[in-house]
């Protein structure tokens, strides 16, 4: 019977590690329960013996909450469905199987690989469907004794009533099936571990699975678990199939096209809020032109059924907005505490005031925090001129101003904005020289570009020994020494 509470449940494979389209299947359970009160589950289907790892199901678990999605269910908070690792399940898999072969809704099938490739290979060639034909369905007792005596494995498959059956999805509406074009699917495999179709219409059931929200590439597996629900005794869940996320070229998705795992996003140090506020819009609005959210904004805001049939193409230069858009608004402590890993990963010593003062500076520039060395190496390293900055050097007014402004400077003993406001006037005065030509030599000499921060704050972080250091240094080189 199912609960009157919306449940949904995220229902990884750990044969490998979360990626974009996969966590935005996560993302959209979650913001369905969070927007109804509901609950959302999350289930670990490791029925793969050779493929599934822990090491895997460690890193999803990591990556689900770096997003910021906790689960109200799952295998290491528990909950009133326990267990949640299908693995774990095996016993109430064959207690179902038990009564599917008593009524004759389920039979062994003795077809070895081999055998079914070829038949699958001469459909093909023919023009058919290449569905499983039912042979072992029909067998004579004669041929099952014989299969039994010699020891030949088998497996057992779901005898598919022919009916049309209509799927109940909230995204596309009713969608009509012919089951006649199915074929019998294998429930239990030969090894005693239970296929997707099988696990998951007896785990949406005994779960109380209120609405199974996934990739559209499962549509055609609907109809199969909807039969097999009734047959078993349950009722199915309603469904919500979300388009694909493709390349902007409507191309699968691939490692250089915004198929990273969801780790190395971490670690190139994007924000996970921006993360999850682009991969909500892969195929959901918020309405009113709204781009910029954040996870409780999209919670509050979702309706399942806004979500868009047609596919989502996953845009980089979107993607960059949103995350230059977190990175402007976030907390300036959170940045800074992100930030440091990457600045000791390159073994950057920067204090905690000159990192505050470098974060407020670079946020407005950057997409990630992978960005933020490089900005602080014009601050800590070895100073490095781009073409611009050697030829704002070049100019013939550059080595009076630096001169005459480093002189001011050191006389006044600070970089306080006073002070180099004072300073810069004073030089203004004395060399005749004015806007480009009285900023630029002093903004070359002290970051080795031309653009960038404002000089007023660039100074209090290098601090009045380094600035004078850079100034003089610049002067020597303009004037040849």
């Amino acid at each position: 019977m199912m609960s009157a509470k919306v449940r949904v449940r995220f229902a990884p494979s750990p044969t490998g590690y979360l990626h974009i389209g996969n966590a935005r299947t996560a993302l959209f359970n979650y913001l369905y329960a969070r927007h109804t009160g509901g609950a959302f589950v999350l289930r670990i289907e490791d029925t793969d013996v050779e493929r599934s790892k822990r090491e895997y199901e460690t890193a999803l678990v990591k990556d689900l909450r770096w997003l910021g999605l906790e689960w109200d269910e799952g295998p290491d908070v528990g909950g009133p469905f326990a267990p949640y690792r299908q693995s774990e399940r095996l016993g109430i898999y064959n207690e179902y199987l038990n009564r599917l072969i008593g009524e004759d809704k389920a039979y062994k099938c003795y077809c070895t690989g081999d055998e079914l490739q070829a038949r699958r290979d001469a459909a093909m060639a023919e023009g058919r469907t290449p569905e499983y034909d039912g042979r072992c369905a029909r067998l004579s007792r004669e041929d099952v004794a014989q299969f039994e005596n010699s020891g030949r494995a088998f497996t057992y498959r779901y005898r598919v009533p022919e009916k049309q059956v209509i799927v109940r999805d909230l995204v596309r509406g009713d969608v009509e099936f012919d089951t006649a074009l199915i074929g019998d699917p294998v429930i239990m495999k030969s090894d005693g571990t239970p296929t997707f179709h099988y696990a998951v219409t007896v785990d949406d059931a005994l779960m109380e699975i209120t609405c199974v929200l996934r990739g559209e590439g499962h549509l055609p597996n609907a109809p199969i678990q909807v039969v097999l629900a009734e047959d078993i005794g349950f009722a199915a869940p309603e469904f919500a199939h979300m388009s694909q996320t493709l390349a902007p070229d409507g191309g699968k998705l691939s490692k250089r096209r915004g198929a990273m795992s969801l780790g190395d996003f971490r670690e190139k140090g994007y924000l996970p809020e921006a993360l999850v506020n682009y991969m909500a819009l892969l195929g959901w609005s918020p309405g009113g032109n709204r781009e910029v959210l954040s996870l409780a904004e999209a919670a509050e805001l979702f309706e399942v059924g806004n979500l868009t049939k047609s596919a989502a193409y996953f845009d980089p230069q979107k993607f960059a907005y949103i995350c230059r858009r977190h990175m402007q608004s976030a907390e300036g402590q959170y940045l800074a505490r992100l930030g440091r890993a990457f600045l000791d990963k390159e073994g950057l010593a920067v204090d905690d005031e000159a990192l505050a003062r470098l974060v407020e500076m670079a946020r407005e520039r950057m997409e990630k925090l992978e960005d933020l060395p490089a900005l602080v190496r014009q601050y800590t390293g070895r100073l490095e001129l781009d073409a611009d900055a050697r030829t704002a050097l070049q100019e013939e007014t550059a080595a009076g101003v630096l001169t005459d402004f480093t002189v001011r400077l050191a006389a006044a003993g600070s970089v306080d904005e006073a002070a180099v406001k004072a300073a810069f006037k004073a030089t203004q005065a004395a060399t005749e020289t004015k806007g480009k030509s009285l900023y630029m030599p002093v903004r070359a000499a002290l970051t080795g570009s031309t653009s960038g921060a404002e000089i007023l704050e660039i100074m209090p972080i290098l601090g009045l020994e380094e600035v004078l250091s850079r100034l003089e240094g610049a002067a020597r080189m303009t004037r040849g020494g």
